[in-house]
């Protein structure tokens, strides 16, 4: 069973559906090798659901029917996505013991699919931080660099213990760690993919996406998770499937490159002085664009510097809210030693809590309150609306924007107080698609010479409904990967 760590997702489907392989026997496999995971990539596998999930499949498939190219792929799930009957804790103590009592939409389509859910992800505690270290059962190890932290799913593909997975992107966390290991990660427009079923942090920005190892799998899934859901009020009317027919060349094709170097003036030192290998990585990409046939040039976007720290001020005023819910009363974790209600509210929140969340909190509260509401929280929300309006502008031109995920090596499981600062820098990268709704990918970029195999990825954004742009150039781009030397 070692070809499966070879096999992409769509390949083993294939196998799957032919009756080369059977769907329960990759499903006991996947699991095997999930027990043995040294990487800490799962909070919890789910053997009993997957393995009758996969028997269902193959009871199917032998019946003649096919529910998808991807019937029968494990697929991991991020533990802030809800699913009927299992433990999720989104990372947080406060939810150690919670187990849900019905499924999000996006499982829900997956396994309509038929793909086999076989475990819950490591992420970091309510999707807060995003440095990999927060979660409460312990932090993700980067299987590309062992003393270097990931998340979850990231770690997961990239280890090959799964093909697939589904991630919840709130403050560009998984586009990220999956430049770190090598792997592609899409966050759709904002409304393509359903948000029901997820336990909230950055409600007005946060979306599901498709986590894979090759970009034809991510893209295979997001075909199968897109689209309208009337159980979710943020949800978009129309969705186009995308063509998984890749492009000859990129002639025709305009790129955009945000001037990324301006970012290293507010950056510290150490992250300035790390960055290298990531401009290397652009200015490659650029190169080989071009050689392709893209029509590349610089752009602006004024507020680029800008735009961490409104989505800062925005995520912790959203998370204070959503965050309200977790009390000890309703559901959450309760104290051993109660003599009042007030002892429920501050014991439950003080033992369920981690630092980050906690931090959270007091920031919303304090950017929420009367006297700071205009000062803080009305302004982020006027410059989150000029930064949309510039993409929008931007995009007007140009096909899709280039620029880093991230802009400094991995992050170190020894250096919690480091690791938030740097996670706070690289919202730079991140939070101008986050705060637009807009599209955005990251992938694999072309070799750079000096770099290797660790030669991190690169973020493309597109406009609304930008995803078939996003894939006909990473489509590019992944079947011509050496830059010419």
């Amino acid at each position: 069973m070692n070809i499966l760590n070879t096999l992409t997702a769509l390949e083993l489907a294939e196998k799957i559906r032919l009756r080369e392989l059977t769907a329960l026997d990759v499903a006991k496999h996947t699991l095997e090798q999930i027990a043995s995971d040294p990487c800490n990539c799962f909070m919890s596998p789910s053997p009993e659901s997957a393995l009758a999930a996969a028997a269902a499949v193959d009871t199917q498939l032998e019946s003649g029917i096919c529910p998808s190219l991807l019937a029968g792929v494990p697929i991991a799930i991020d533990d802030t996505i809800l699913m009927r009957q299992e433990r999720c804790t989104a990372g947080s103590r406060m939810l150690d013991t919670f187990v849900s009592p019905f499924s999000a939409t996006v499982v829900d389509k997956i396994l309509s699919a038929g793909l086999v859910p076989v475990g819950r992800t490591n992420t970091d505690e309510l999707g807060v931080s995003g440095s990999g270290s927060t979660c409460y059962q312990g932090p993700t190890l980067n299987p590309r660099h062992p003393e270097t932290l990931s998340g979850g799913a990231a770690a997961a593909i990239a280890s090959r213990l799964v093909p697939l997975a589904l991630c919840c992107d709130s403050i560009g966390t998984p586009r990220k760690f999956a430049s770190l290991s090598g792997t592609v990660f899409l966050k759709p427009t904002y409304g393509s993919v359903s948000r029901f079923g997820i336990v909230a942090y950055v409600s007005s920005a946060e979306q599901i996406g498709p986590a894979a190892a090759t970009l034809n799998d991510a893209a295979a899934l997001f075909n199968i998770i897109a689209g309208h859901d009337s159980k979710d009020g943020t949800s978009l009317p129309d969705h186009t499937p995308l063509t998984l027919i890749p492009r000859q060349d990129l002639r025709g094709m305009r790129v955009g490159v945000l001037p990324y170097w301006d970012t290293l003036n507010g950056m510290s030192a150490g992250s300035r002085s790390s960055s290298t290998e990531r401009f290397d990585t652009l200015n490659t990409t650029i190169n080989r664009l071009c050689e392709l046939g893209a029509d590349i040039c610089e752009c602006d976007l004024p507020q680029l510097d800008l735009a961490h720290l409104v989505l800062r001020i925005i995520a912790a005023a959203e998370g204070c809210t959503n965050f309200s819910r977790f009390d000890g009363v309703k559901f959450g974790h309760r104290p051993q030693t109660i003599t009042s209600l007030e002892d429920i509210y501050v014991g439950s929140r003080s033992e369920g809590f981690g630092l980050e969340v906690k931090k959270t909190i007091l920031l919303g509260s304090y950017v929420l309150a009367q006297q700071n509401y205009e000062k803080y929280y009305l302004q982020a929300l006027k410059i989150r609306r000029l930064i949309q309006d510039q993409l929008t502008h931007l995009l007007q031109s140009f096909d899709c924007l280039l620029l880093p995920a991230s802009s400094h090596k991995p992050y170190h499981p020894d250096r919690p107080n480091a690791n938030t600062r740097l996670s706070f820098e690289d919202m730079r990268y991140t939070a101008p698609a986050t705060l637009a709704g807009f599209p955005a990918a990251a992938a694999p970029a072309p070799v750079h010479p000096q770099h290797g195999a660790n030669t991190p990825g690169i973020q493309l954004i597109a406009g609304i409904h930008g995803e078939q742009k996003l894939y006909d150039v990473l489509s590019v781009l992944s079947a011509n990967p050496a830059p010419h030397l």
